[in-house]
């Protein structure tokens, strides 16, 4: 399963959320970016897992992940 959002919530501590997604072994996935998106900002100045750069390249990463997980 993939999860694709635009950001956290204003309300959510943005540190806490990462800290618990990496606890839950979540990759957190940035498309062409190397932060983690604010809810008013592209940035945040927290760092993402896995930086991916194209749809091919998502794609065969979420193939990757899914036999990982699996």
């Amino acid at each position: 399963m993939i999860v694709v959002c635009a950001g956290a919530k204003a309300i959510l501590d943005l540190l806490a959320t990462l800290e618990y997604l990496e606890t839950m072994s979540v990759p957190v996935v940035g498309y062409g970016t190397d932060e983690f998106p604010a809810f008013y900002s592209r940035e945040s100045g927290l760092d993402v897992s896995i930086r991916l750069d194209t749809p091919n390249r998502s794609w065969n990463s979420r193939t990757c992940m899914g036999a990982w997980f699996a």
